[in-house]
């Protein structure tokens, strides 16, 4: 009796138990998602708790975006509420439809940003100062703030355990790795990588514009003309440079790879720059004023001395330069490292298996890049 063996392709679950399994997963526009019917109840729980206090989010933040002034502390804080906002509704999506452990660390991660900014509005502007449960007049602005606040104070630490176990349990299990590349141990470590490699570029390219947001928003008055320009080349720049990425990790492609690592460090050096002017800005606007302090207490005498002025609007957008573009710093050298290490898997069959053969366009334009830039003198000679 002949026994016929697979030669080719990852060993499947129906090579496992012998037998056909119903597909989980439809081909959509956004690639391969999980159908519904295959969510798990905590799954939904997660889904639903987070959808619905990321739109709340958006609602009112677009709502007060139509009331605040431009250049105004509230106006820049609404923006970059809805912009980390839309960023993290699509992690969410992408996260639990396709099984992605690292797109769900990556909204544990945003939630807790998204929260930091509220209390940060809410507790930094000297302007809300009212507090609604304690105070019968507040302004509308004010309510807005604190309804925000509290909304995300009470959804952020359910999505933020619920998204860890759920990323720990993706991670752990490896479903998407598994029917991506097989029972290949090497390749699903490879596979590992590239999929971490793709969020950290997602991630990457939402700080990346939320850094542009707070920099124009926090020198409108002093920026000049020039520095306009390089941020709004640069926004178009990160975009075409995620693009760069994904491309060359999709073409396996060590030309577009090796462009992509060679200019991942001017974003760093412009991050750097700014951090170090908002500093100085910040360093500038503080005036050490004294405050005498009178104590009268038997035979206590008085006592001097100083303390800073209160912060300003400049001060806690300085502070989010701070935040961000550090985190952006740490993002950026992290992702340096795995694209590396994404690199060194080039040729070993796993661009096939993960994202499938690769328009003949695209191979085209690549063999005609590298013929174009290729200077080595050619050999010529007779066949023998």
């Amino acid at each position: 009796m002949v026994r016929y063996v697979k030669e080719s392709g990852p060993v499947t679950i129906e090579d496992v138990i012998g037998q056909p399994i119903p597909e989980a997963r439809q081909k959509t526009a956004f690639g391969l998602w999980r159908n519904c019917i295959d969510l798990r109840p905590f799954e939904i729980w997660f889904l639903v708790t987070s959808l619905f206090g990321l739109l709340g989010c958006i609602g009112l933040t677009v709502q007060r975006l139509a009331i605040f002034e431009r250049h105004t502390t509230d106006f820049i804080f609404a923006i970059v509420l809805l912009v980390n906002s839309v960023f993290i509704v699509y992690y969410v999506l992408d996260g639990i439809y396709r099984e992605r452990p690292y797109e769900i660390a990556t909204v544990v991660i945003g939630a807790l940003i998204l929260l930091l900014y509220c209390a940060a509005e809410y507790a930094l502007d000297d302007q809300t100062k009212c507090r609604p449960l304690k105070e019968g007049s507040c302004s509308t602005n004010s309510i807005v703030k604190f309804t925000r606040l509290l909304l995300l104070g009470v959804i952020a630490p359910v999505i933020m355990l619920l998204g860890s176990w759920i990323a720990w349990d993706y991670y752990r299990s490896g479903n998407l790795v598994f029917r991506t590349v097989g029972a290949n141990i090497e390749l699903q470590r490879l596979c590992r990588n590239v999929y971490l490699c793709e969020t950290l570029l997602k991630f990457d390219l939402q700080l990346a514009i939320t850094m542009v947001i707070l920099v124009l928003q926090n020198q409108t008055e002093d920026i000049s003309p020039l520095e306009k320009a390089i941020l709004a080349a640069g926004t178009v720049f990160n975009v075409f440079w995620t693009l760069l990425g994904f491309i060359g990790m999709w073409l396996e492609s060590k030309y577009l790879t090796h462009l992509f690592l060679i200019t991942s460090v001017l974003e760093p050096i412009y991050i750097a720059y700014k951090i170090y002017d908002v500093s100085s800005q910040i360093s500038d606007s503080h005036v050490i004023q004294p405050i005498t302090t009178t104590v009268t207490f038997e035979n206590w005498t008085t006592t001097d001395f100083t303390t800073i002025s209160p912060s300003t609007a400049i001060d806690i957008l300085g502070v989010a330069v701070y935040f961000v573009g550090f985190l952006a710093l740490f993002l950026r050298v992290l992702l340096f490292v795995v694209m590396l290490l994404v690199y060194k898997s080039y040729g070993k069959g796993l661009k096939e298996k993960v994202y499938g053969r690769p328009p003949r366009a695209l191979v085209a334009d690549e063999r005609e890049a590298i013929v174009a830039t290729d200077t080595s003198p050619r050999r010529f000679g007779t066949a023998r």
